[in-house]
């Protein structure tokens, strides 16, 4: 089981902000997330070809970003946790 920890607006789409999901990669961690939000979340994550995150999007695994591992294949196993944000900004 991996915790996937949820933030900022992505946190009421999905009701929560704190999910233990069985899934063995990224890729497969946001599809039972889109489950949970009726469809939704993966539209918000990733490009319409289904394996690339959208841009400003923040998916982490232990700290350390998806983009520089395997993308949404990286692998995951229950001592991971995987963190995601969305876009985000401010002044």
């Amino acid at each position: 089981m991996v915790v996937v920890k949820i933030f900022s607006n992505y946190r009421p789409i999905l009701k929560g902000s704190e999910f233990i999901l069985e899934v063995s990669t990224v890729l497969e961690a946001i599809e039972e997330l889109d489950k949970i939000s009726g469809g939704v979340f993966k539209k918000e994550i990733l490009e319409k070809d289904g394996e690339t995150i959208i841009s400003h999007n923040i998916v982490l695994v232990n700290g350390r970003k998806v983009n520089f591992l395997d993308g949404v294949h990286t692998k995951v196993t229950s001592e991971d946790r995987l963190s995601i944000f969305p876009p985000t900004g401010g002044g």
